[in-house]
């Protein structure tokens, strides 16, 4: 979507923030409505999805992990979850970024557990943590929509003369999840993630 403005109005303790963006004709998906449509037509929204994702993926790296415009992650961000308040990032290397997710994975484990010893599968995976993600290929930083489920995608039909399907307008929305993380980030993400087209 075009954004027209962004601004910000002061209020204590923080600032508002509004963007003012383009009015994106169409219904955001859901699951429902994915399950009624016929497989031409899902074949058709997924093509349009990975044109919209290869376009991003595409884009000239800045150089380094993190937000665009070389800014932090914020501090609810899970790879990067060092500290309730304050930004993390950005990380100007692969390895520096590696690190700061080990930090982040193992900080969830210590205070996710209810028990005063580590969960059997934090203490299974952590030591493999750095190790695997060091001999990764893909890692290059990347421009990744963190956030594809249902209900960021708009769909409108395009309909012929006679009424019919013939072609299906795409549109990715709520862009700020959109970052610079390594290549493999968006495939993990997906396969986790709920509600999202692949899963469906």
């Amino acid at each position: 979507p075009k954004v027209y403005a962004v601004f910000t109005v002061p209020k204590q303790p923080h600032g508002i923030h509004y963007l003012v963006s383009e009015f994106i004709e169409g219904e955001m998906l859901d699951e429902t409505k994915w399950i009624a449509l016929d497989d031409k037509a899902r074949e058709i929204i997924c093509s349009k999805l990975s044109e919209q994702f290869q376009l991003l993926w595409a884009v000239p790296s800045e150089g380094c992990y993190g937000r665009v415009h070389h800014q932090a992650f914020s501090s609810d961000f899970n790879l990067f979850y060092l500290r309730p308040k304050g930004m993390q990032g950005p990380y100007n290397c692969y390895e520096d970024c590696v690190s700061a997710m080990y930090a982040s994975a193992e900080l969830r484990a210590a205070t996710t557990a209810i028990t005063p010893e580590f969960r059997h599968d934090a203490v299974e995976y952590l030591p493999e943590f750095k190790p695997t993600l060091m001999r990764t290929r893909g890692y290059k930083p990347t421009l990744t929509h963190l956030d594809p489920q249902f209900r960021n995608i708009i769909t409108r039909s395009i309909k012929g003369a006679e009424g019919e399907i013939k072609d299906w307008e795409v549109v990715l929305i709520d862009w700020d999840s959109l970052a610079w993380l390594p290549g493999f980030v968006h495939g993990s993400w997906r396969r986790k993630g709920k509600g999202s087209v692949r899963k469906a």
